[in-house]
């Protein structure tokens, strides 16, 4: 397993990812703006919900005393941490071994940091059909919007991107809300040329919180980032 040589990896901001391993199981990685890996789940889960709530309590580990790094020594002498929740069990590790033990504190800085950044990002991702799409997922980790459709190039999918951030000061664009055919409320975005370029990325059962996912959208799409590694 590769080792950190030098701390200057460790400047910028971090983002969590979610993904299936080869057993099916979900887990997740913390990785920094540079695209290096400082943090994993510990193990994996058999549900996305029960992976996300292990973000979770990485993010409550910053303000919180009853959760715990824990500095230690593997087998080849490197420095890594591991962060223990109340009942003692591992939510989170390092990726990789430091041969220094101040950079194995400066990794776990990092994490503290990310942990506590709550900014909305738009995912940038591959179909089945490998096209390309986007989701919006707010600062909790809800996907709040997706593209209503795919795109076979990425600039193409990048440009969708680009029309929902500039929606929300626009009257050229407009959010309609409908019922579907499991009786839920929806909402999809058009462009001045009526073409879908995104929807609810879930049904909801009052007007009024479909609504709400709406003005979040709104607030947040200007401010997020992208990220993707397709």
């Amino acid at each position: 397993m590769a080792t950190r040589r030098s701390g200057k990896a460790f400047k910028g901001r971090a983002i969590f990812q979610t993904f299936k391993d080869k057993a099916g199981e979900y887990r997740w990685r913390l990785r920094a703006t540079n695209k290096r890996i400082i943090a994993d789940s510990a193990e994996g889960y058999k549900k996305m919900s029960s992976c996300r709530h292990g973000i979770a309590l990485v993010k409550q580990a910053a303000p919180s005393p009853r959760i715990k790094f824990q500095f230690f020594r593997d087998k080849r002498r490197e420095y890594r941490w591991r962060l223990r929740a109340a009942n003692y069990k591992i939510v989170a590790d390092s990726a990789e071994g430091y041969k220094k033990k101040q950079d194995a504190e400066r990794g776990v800085a990092l994490v503290m940091q990310a942990a506590a950044s709550k900014r909305p990002r738009f995912q940038l991702f591959r179909d089945k059909a490998s096209e390309f799409r986007w989701r919006l997922r707010a600062a909790n980790g809800q996907i709040i919007a997706d593209s209503g459709e795919g795109y076979k190039g990425k600039g193409a999918c990048q440009h969708g991107i680009a029309l929902v951030r500039r929606a929300a000061p626009s009257p050229r664009f407009k959010f309609q809300v409908f019922k579907d055919r499991g009786g839920g409320y929806r909402w999809r975005l058009r462009a001045a040329n009526y073409e879908i370029i995104a929807d609810s990325a879930e049904g909801y059962k009052r007007g009024a919180d479909c609504e709400h996912g709406i003005s979040l959208v709104m607030r947040l799409a200007p401010l997020a980032r992208i990220v993707g590694r397709c």
